[in-house]
């Protein structure tokens, strides 16, 4: 018994069987090849965020500090300039130094 050799596209009742497969097979991969890209890119932006966040708190806790240094510069300047008597008459009709406010910024850049 000689039994034919056996192709690839005889093992199917319908040729267009196998490209059926062949083309489920290769979305499957590309499905997920997709799914690992976005969970790459998920896991990605999660950390982008998280660093945006903290530089956020350290550019805010900078401005913090820049007030404070300026309101000490003003007030310093204030007390230097009321050692003379001109000075002195300045600082009286002159509005003092407030000192600055504490923020109320949220992450969002909005007061609250």
């Amino acid at each position: 018994m000689n039994a034919a050799p056996t192709t690839t596209a005889s093992k199917y009742a319908n040729p267009h069987q196998h490209e059926h497969q062949l083309n489920e097979s290769s979305s499957n991969s590309n499905n997920i090849a997709a799914q690992r890209a976005a969970a790459e890119s998920l896991s990605i932006s999660q950390s982008v965020l998280s660093t945006t966040i903290t530089q956020g708190e350290q550019l805010q806790h900078s401005h913090e500090l820049m007030d404070r240094q300026s309101y000490v510069m003003k007030k310093s300047d204030r007390l230097v300039r009321g050692m003379t008597w001109s000075g002195w008459i300045a600082n009286a009709i002159s509005k003092d130094v407030a000192p600055p406010t504490t923020s109320t910024m949220t992450m969002t850049g909005l007061g609250g």
